[in-house]
């Protein structure tokens, strides 16, 4: 059972990833690499939360909101500084790599005996 929620819970947080890159690919017609860094900030944003004892299902809307973020970033240098799509996700997604660091207070920032999502969801 416990391998079954923990397969369920990482097909469903890679299909929002691979749903976001087919709304840009596809749908807008934009080349946009910002759903890379941006699903790893929301990782981080969550695990820095857990961490400090944030129930996962806030520490989990947290982590959309910074993703929600991201995108807007990467959309505001679009539509602001006129910078081309493809561009302004690599700038985004390369800055995002030293934020996460920043949030998660160093690379090192364990999980383990902490609840998380789908512990919740077992019980």
């Amino acid at each position: 059972m416990n391998l079954l929620v923990g397969a369920l819970s990482m097909g469903f947080l890679l299909s929002l990833l691979t749903l976001g890159v087919f709304i840009t690919y596809r749908v807008m017609g934009r080349l946009d690499l910002t759903t890379d860094g941006s699903f790893g900030l929301g990782a981080a944003v969550a695990g820095a939360l857990l961490a400090h004892g944030v129930h996962p299902i806030l520490a989990t809307v947290a982590a959309a909101a910074a993703g929600w973020l991201a995108g807007a970033t990467t959309g505001l240098i679009y539509v602001v500084l006129g910078v081309d799509t493809l561009l302004a996700g690599i700038l985004v997604t390369t800055a995002l790599y030293t934020v996460q660091l920043y949030i998660m207070g160093g690379g090192n920032l364990s999980l383990g005996a902490l609840q998380t999502l789908p512990d919740a969801a077992e019980r």
